[in-house]
């Protein structure tokens, strides 16, 4: 295996992953979609110079409360996570 081949290994393997079980995949990114909206909705923000999390103030009770208030988020993290285990096609 030359460096260009180990280099691109994971990008191959992910897209055959992908290509083999395309309803898991779809499933997978639905679920980080949603998690990355829910989070942003309760105020995690992320420094694009840094490249660091910022979570001040962020607690239990606010996520809670968040997905209370937007419950559409969580059902479709945990309907994306669900599709993503338990698909078997």
């Amino acid at each position: 295996m030359g460096a260009k081949a180990a280099a691109l290994w994971p990008v191959t393997s992910l897209s055959s992953w992908v290509d083999d079980h395309p309803l898991s995949a779809v499933g997978a990114l639905v679920a980080l979609g949603a998690l990355v909206v829910l989070l942003a909705s309760v105020g995690v923000t992320v420094d694009t110079a840094t490249a660091s999390l910022a979570y001040d103030g962020v607690t239990v009770g606010r996520v809670i409360e968040t997905v209370l208030a937007q419950p559409a988020y969580a059902i479709a993290v945990v309907g994306g996570v669900a599709v993503f285990l338990f698909y078997d096609g």
